[in-house]
């Protein structure tokens, strides 16, 4: 359960910054895109019990009206 939260937590946040750097440029931009995930890690920080730092490493594929095809 809790490595699903993790994994929630960190695909919610990769989402979030992809929005926030499309809204910050000139230029609208729309597109669809894929997400994979190829590994999920969780370090205890150990200054308060519970404390854990997720560390996410993946890529995908950017799909833009223009037909253009990007990978990030």
């Amino acid at each position: 359960m809790r490595t699903k939260l993790c994994f929630t937590v960190v695909v919610v946040t990769v989402l979030a910054v992809f929005a926030a750097v499309s809204l910050a440029g000139a230029e609208t931009l729309k597109w669809r895109q894929t997400l994979y995930v190829n590994k999920v890690e969780r370090i205890e920080v150990g200054d308060v019990p519970g404390h854990i730092v997720g560390v996410a490493e993946g890529g995908g594929v950017a799909f833009f009206e223009n037909g253009e095809v990007a990978t990030y």
